[in-house]
């Protein structure tokens, strides 16, 4: 092995810390994220019906179907100070 691919190849110590601030950074994600399962069944009835198109388009159609499918309903505003939120229904 050369110079430049010995330090190409992280340390144990560098990879563990690496790893464990991934890993970290990850679960803090997901501990904010919520997931829905109406829109992982719209995206996936997509892409089976887009199938051999562009990744770009299947994105979009996906997306497309996202926003025509998903209900949504708007909170009522009892004071000025409240805002107008669209909130998915099922999550």
């Amino acid at each position: 092995m050369n110079r430049i691919e010995k330090e190409a190849i992280p340390s144990e110590k560098q990879a563990g810390t690496r790893g464990q601030k991934l890993w970290e950074r990850m679960l803090e994600y997901r501990q904010k994220t919520r997931l829905s399962l109406s829109r992982a069944k719209l995206v996936t009835a997509s892409y089976k019906e887009t199938e051999g198109h562009t990744p770009p388009l299947r994105r979009a159609k996906a997306c497309a179907k996202i926003v025509t499918n998903i209900p949504i309903y708007l909170e009522e505003v009892r004071s000025t100070d409240q805002m107008v939120t669209a909130i998915q229904k099922n999550r």
